[in-house]
């Protein structure tokens, strides 16, 4: 924001109108002329332009209201008539609706609605959930007609615990930490909100030690981004939807990498091009790779296998990995493995006892075999012999005969 600035006129000192960024004209007294504040006649002009700057300097450290973009009116919701409703058509667990969105930043940011003394969202009852699910398709309804809205309840809810927490971020952003003191956050309240509301969301919330550690590590995290989008407002949900999402064509990674990071029709800083690159290169390379196949490979730096990139709001890790499994399914888990493991070590100590036990009635059965083949080969022998002796004695009685 430009800071106050007064119009100089030569020779006087009274109120003059200025010029201020998003303000209308106001009234500032004059910097001090040289010669107003004192007896001589001259005055040199490094001495003149040094009071001239603190002047404005006091004026500028001057805590000023910010005019925003004005209240969320919401005009399409606000026509409505009794029993009628807006039809919004869901992609990717997403209702695609400006007037949705906006119905939800106003539902959030409503105190008779929704709470203000929580710290944070799981602390709102489930009656009070249940008040601003109910306030929320209180004006809508799903587009087709087969398919009720109550359907996409907890993803509706996600949707508002998301818009929740970036306005209570808003409200640190532009009301707190322009404060230097924590009474100065107090008294710098925003419009139209309760007072006492404020006062306990400034002590109890934005000033506690938890809030001002998670706030200090995800300014951490948001300066070290290196590759940021260039969409403004626009959900990553509705760009996928328009660039194929529709005709069930969704765009590849590297595709909507571009398409969100692109500043006319180019990326213009090094990382997101060298990143393009690699995801061009692995999508060329191979095909029939899922996006959330390309970005475990491209994104190696993610570590969090909850955390999804290029997909949009509404899809969560669960859809496209499966869902995680609790610590107690884990234990349950690996206790069935530990029983299935002990009941294989039993089996393979049973044939490995079977192998052995076969082994030995084998070796048993070849010890009988020989001992067979050899009384045989000795009967046999035996009797080779005795009919040896038998044709000799023969053969020598024909002798005698003979002669």
């Amino acid at each position: 924001m430009v800071s106050a600035t007064a119009i100089v006129q030569e020779g006087k000192s009274k109120p003059v109108y200025v010029r201020q960024s998003n303000l209308k004209y106001q009234k500032h007294t004059a910097v001090p002329q040289p010669g107003e504040e004192d007896d001589s006649d001259e005055e040199s002009i490094d001495t003149w332009l040094r009071r001239a700057r603190e002047y404005n300097n006091s004026k500028s450290t001057k805590m000023v209201q910010h005019k925003g973009r004005g209240k969320n009116k919401c005009k399409e919701v606000a026509k409505l008539k009794e029993n009628q409703k807006i039809k919004v058509e869901f992609y990717n667990n997403r209702a695609l609706s400006n007037s949705f969105s906006r119905h939800l930043g106003r539902i959030v940011r409503d105190r008779n609605i929704t709470p203000v003394k929580v710290k944070k969202w799981s602390d709102i009852s489930n009656t009070e959930q249940e008040h601003i699910f109910v306030s929320i398709t209180d004006k809508f309804e799903n587009e087709d007609p087969d398919i009720k809205i109550d359907v996409y309840k907890d993803e509706i809810m996600e949707h508002a615990k998301s818009l929740w927490i970036n306005w209570r971020g808003d409200l640190d952003r532009h009301f707190v930490k322009p404060a230097k003191t924590m009474q100065q956050a107090i008294k710098n309240k925003p419009k139209d909100f309760d007072p006492s509301d404020w006062q306990w969301l400034v002590q109890e919330h934005f000033y506690s030690k938890d809030f001002i550690a998670m706030s200090l590590r995800n300014s951490q995290n948001r300066a070290g981004l290196k590759m940021p989008h260039r969409t403004g407002s626009k959900p990553f949900i509705e760009i996928i939807y328009n660039m194929g999402g529709k005709e069930n064509r969704p765009p590849t990674l590297d595709e909507l990498f571009f398409e969100t990071r692109k500043k006319g029709d180019t990326l213009v800083d090094v990382e997101s091009s060298r990143m393009h690159a690699e995801l061009v290169d692995v999508v060329s390379s191979n095909p029939n790779l899922s996006n959330v196949e390309v970005m475990d490979k491209c994104y190696n730096g993610n570590k969090r296998r909850d955390h999804l990139i290029g997909f949009g709001g509404g899809v969560k890790a669960r859809d496209v990995r499966g869902p995680a499994l609790s610590k107690a399914e884990l234990h349950a888990r690996l206790r069935a493995t530990e029983r299935e493991n002990k009941m294989l070590r039993e089996e393979n100590s049973q044939v490995v006892e079977s192998v052995n036990q076969m082994q030995n009635e084998w070796a048993e059965m070849r010890r009988d075999y020989y001992a067979n083949c050899e009384n045989r080969s000795d009967t046999g022998s035996q009797r080779r012999h005795e009919r040896i002796h038998s044709e000799r004695d023969d053969y020598d009685a024909n002798e005698d005969g003979t002669c």
